[in-house]
């Protein structure tokens, strides 16, 4: 008969018990030659006997054969049970669905006997054995490993980027005990990401592509590869450059992830300070694709994002005329219901940067002014940062009475006076809720007295509006929109007015922590609110101080393009062309 032979070792130290892949070869061709068999191809695997496909490719190809049409062999001769697979009832299934197919499985060590019965017995009895000590083998690898882990050295693998691994004199049943140290080579490249990531580039607010980009650009590579997003992610959201490695995260044999409780840390030399990596982890999320505010500020055009219609409540996009000699921020309404679904007035881009640019320079960009708002909001947060003594203790009672009433709810059930009906469980699910608002605003409370930016002088809000003036000088540059959108939250238009609004919190926070770096992209603590609420808001007055009304008589702007109809825009156009 056509046998194929399946040798295979899971790792190193079963080829040094004896167990060698030559010397299964050898003892399976030498017992196909005794029984007249010919031996038409070997299949040769290193791996887990409880994988079918991702560490045993050779294992996969065989039983494909196998069950083909073709029928290449009839005789699968492995030297062991064990070798051919570990899980009994996903083997006993492969080897049924085999039969069916005319090929049977033959092990050397383990001769089965001739009647059906009693072999069905002993393969299940020996398999059952076989997945038994597989299991309590790997409990007591799994258990030395997270001891290893426990105690600081490096069980395997590839080592985090920016870290190699260094041998210790402890030896192991390996060999001896390794460590993680740092690869200064790495390392730089891992705290430019970072940087990146932090702070931007030239004015550019940098995510995961264009990081990507740039490290490819300049030919930097990933341990001898181009960098993908996936890679820089991994890197930025790997708690083990601030010396926390985490492993035994996945459960590779089951499938999945192990609970966070069961996750271990080992400490290793950090490569950034925690503060960079926390700063870095909360522009991640405000990164996010939901933050529409961020990818707002992400758009090539100036004011896209900012100017807002006051009639519709629409955004204005920026529109082409006259085969794209002119472009216009229009009202979206206008553009994807009709023209004539709003009356806001169509204007011209370049004028409108340059009027809302002169505006924040000469009318925000003050040092007086700046210190004026920011005096007012120091006098709002004094009374903001009062503790609520009534409150506080209002709230905490409550959460108290809360928890004491659920808990007599539980206890009333597991005494079994109590059916854990659909309305208890709403009655369960709606205490949690209330427990948590309040919780929630207890929390926000406490937050008040804690503000998200440092001191600062003068010297500091000069630093501030000199950089923002220069950056402003150019509206086409990523860092003039930055700037923008620090000092500015929405711009209002209609027919008659142009009002741009700011927020007092984010100008103080966004001049506390400027740095004054060349091409530094201004940043502020956004998450901070004066007030509570589902919809968290400023205060009303905190936009109020650096909103800045153009009036219609006073610059002449509004006259010349919000009066005109449409044919009459048209004539000017032509005339101006």
């Amino acid at each position: 008969m056509k046998a194929a032979v399946y040798v295979r070792v899971s790792t190193d130290r079963q080829a040094e018990r004896g167990m060698s892949i030559g010397d299964q070869l050898a003892a399976c061709k030498k017992w196909c030659k005794e029984h007249g068999h010919t031996v038409v191809e070997i299949f040769e695997d290193q791996g887990s006997a409880y994988s079918f496909t991702k560490t045993r490719p050779e294992f996969q190809r065989m039983i494909n054969a196998a069950l083909s049409d073709e029928k290449q062999f009839e005789l699968i001769v492995v030297f062991t049970q064990s070798r051919f697979y570990r899980r009994n009832a996903d083997r006993e299934i492969l080897e049924r669905t085999l039969e069916s197919h005319g090929v049977y499985v033959v092990t050397l060590g383990q001769p089965r006997p001739e009647d059906d019965l009693s072999a069905f017995m002993m393969r299940n009895f020996t398999g059952v054995m076989d997945e038994i000590f597989s299991r309590t083998g790997g409990k007591r690898v799994a258990e030395c490993m997270i001891a290893n882990a426990k105690a600081g050295y490096f069980n395997g693998s590839l080592p985090p980027y920016g870290y190699q691994t260094q041998a210790t004199n402890i030896p192991s049943r390996s060999g001896v005990k390794k460590i993680l140290i740092v690869k200064e080579s790495e390392a730089e490249v891992v705290r430019e990401i970072f940087a990146l990531s932090l702070s931007g580039k030239n004015g550019l607010v940098m995510g995961l592509k264009r990081i990507t980009e740039d490290l490819n650009e300049r030919g930097l590579l990933h341990r001898g590869v181009t960098w993908t997003m996936g890679h820089v992610e991994k890197i930025l959201k790997n708690t083990a450059y601030i010396g926390k490695l985490v492993t035994f995260q996945r459960d590779t044999r089951k499938g999945g992830m192990h609970p966070q409780s069961e996750w271990i840390t080992t400490n290793i030399p950090p490569i950034l300070n925690k503060s960079i990596f926390d700063a870095v982890q909360k522009k991640l999320e405000s990164r996010r694709p939901p933050n529409t505010e961020n990818r707002a500020a992400q758009v090539p055009t100036l004011l896209t994002g900012l100017l807002v219609c006051n009639i519709c409540k629409k955004g204005f996009a920026v529109t082409t005329g006259k085969s794209g000699q002119y472009k216009y921020y229009k009202c979206q309404t206008k553009i994807k219901v009709s023209p004539n679904a709003c009356t806001s007035p169509n204007l011209p881009k370049e004028e409108t940067d340059k009027l809302i640019l002169e505006a924040v320079i000469n009318h925000v960009l003050n040092p007086a002014r700046v210190e004026f708002i920011l005096d007012e909001l120091a006098q709002i947060w004094k009374d903001v940062k009062k503790p609520d003594p009534k409150r506080v203790l209002a709230l905490q009672t409550r959460a108290g009475t809360l928890r004491a009433a659920l808990g007599q709810f539980y206890s009333r059930i597991y005494e079994k006076r109590l059916d854990l009906d659909s309305t208890c469980q709403d009655f369960i699910r709606a205490k949690q809720k209330q427990i948590e608002v309040t919780e929630a605003e207890l929390q926000a409370l406490n937050a008040r007295q804690h503000l998200p930016f440092l001191k600062f002088g003068r010297s500091q809000i000069e630093k501030f509006i000199t950089a923002a003036k220069a950056a402003l000088q150019d509206p086409t540059t990523p860092l003039a929109r930055q700037f923008l959108r620090t000092l500015v939250t929405d711009i209002r238009v209609d027919a008659k007015k142009c009002r741009i609004h700011g927020n007092r919190a984010q100008l103080a926070s966004a001049i506390s922590h400027f740095k004054g770096k060349p091409g530094e992209v201004p940043s502020d603590v956004s998450d901070w609110r004066a007030r509570l609420g589902s919809n968290q808001q400023p205060l009303p007055s905190e936009g109020s101080t650096l909103s800045i009304e153009l009036r219609a008589h006073r610059d002449g702007f509004l006259n010349r393009y919000c009066g005109y109809s449409n044919a009459a825009r048209e004539c000017r156009r032509r005339k101006v062309a």
